[in-house]
């Protein structure tokens, strides 16, 4: 038998035994089977409503069930274990066979729909739901669904998250199917994600880093106290002055009559001290300087030869504006001229 074949036909042996237990213990309140396959033969665990009916008077049930797996669907060393269901509104296939048999006992169909739908959500689901396929009512089959709560329809999360169960109700009108759907208070829902605040931890400085920062502070300042007292002292302390065989009075005549006295050079006049004043007189800036009266700043004035210095001859000049132009005449030039001409040279 090839790899194909043979899981084809688990498949199929599955399905049998489960019709099988749903009809040998309907009465126990069938929940579903499940298989495993051990080195010691094939574990069997039925999940029924009433445990005491699967076992039955002195194990006489389970010894029956036991012999027919191993003669009718020819199981390795079968063994039954039996265990009882914790909330039976919970079990999609216990729920699907109490469904049936409410039909089968003439109630309504939307009474016993609506009421297990409400047992189910009750019990604490996060969703359900109930198909009912067949003759309902009237000689036409119809399909009647009752949902509530989240329920997946199609994907991988459909086949893990939702409990399946199925059961078949005869009645003198015709068959019905009665399909339930449950997901279990619990289940991780794939679009379901909560965001957690994260707290971020603050920069941790090691105490090398702050005690290196502290030294260099300390060094910079140390340098630029340094660098002020070395220019304080060479500013504020004077060069030394020999005194050796000068009597004091002797010494202080000297000195002031050196600072009273000019230092003159061969050939170049003593420098007097300029007083200026400035102003601006449409648009051209003018000064008057020692003994010269207001004239251009851009005028150029007489100087003396180097070597021969000469006494300032004085300038009487006399200015007016004329057409926004600035003129003046003064000795040498006694005619109207710009004063920002500039004139020749002695």
């Amino acid at each position: 038998m090839t790899v194909e074949r043979k899981f084809v036909q688990q498949g199929l042996n599955r399905a049998r035994m489960d019709e099988y237990f749903a009809g040998e213990l309907e009465r126990a309140g069938y929940a579903g089977m499940d298989i495993n396959r051990t080195p010691m033969g094939t574990q069997i665990t039925i999940f029924a409503e009433k445990p005491g009916m699967v076992i039955g008077k002195g194990g006489k049930v389970v010894r029956k069930l036991t012999k027919d797996m191993d003669q009718y669907y020819d199981l390795d060393n079968p063994q039954i274990d039996v265990q009882s269901v914790g909330v039976p509104e919970l079990n999609a296939q216990l729920m699907a066979s109490r469904i049936a048999s409410a039909l089968e006992r003439g109630w309504y169909f939307r009474k016993a729909a609506h009421s297990t739908l409400r047992r189910i959500i009750g019990a604490g689901a996060i969703g359900c739901r109930i198909v009912l396929s067949g003759k309902l009512t009237g000689p036409r089959s119809r399909i009647e669904k009752v949902v509530e709560g989240y329920i997946v329809h199609a994907g991988k999360p459909a086949e893990e998250i939702v409990h399946h169960g199925f059961a078949t109700a005869v009645r003198k009108l015709g068959t019905i199917g009665c399909s339930v759907q449950i997901v279990l208070p619990g289940t991780v829902l794939p679009d379901v994600f909560s965001l957690v605040e994260v707290e971020l931890p603050e920069p941790v400085i090691a105490e090398e880093t702050i005690e290196a920062v502290e030294t260099t502070e300390v060094v910079v300042a140390t340098e630029a106290m340094d660098a002020g007292s070395a220019i304080s002292e060479t500013i504020q302390t004077p060069a030394p002055v020999e005194t050796e065989g000068i009597p004091p009075k002797a010494l202080d005549t000297e000195a002031l009559a050196t600072a009273e006295s000019p230092v003159e050079t061969e050939g170049i006049p003593p420098k007097t001290p300029s007083k200026s004043e400035t102003r601006n007189v449409n648009g051209i800036w003018e000064h008057k300087h020692n003994d010269l009266d207001w004239h251009a700043m851009a005028r150029v004035h007489e100087q003396a030869k180097p070597g021969k210095p000469e006494e300032a001859v004085p300038v009487e000049e006399e200015t007016r504006a004329k057409d926004g132009v600035t003129e003046h005449k003064h000795t040498g030039f006694d005619y109207w001229h710009p004063a920002s001409r500039v004139h020749k040279g002695a």
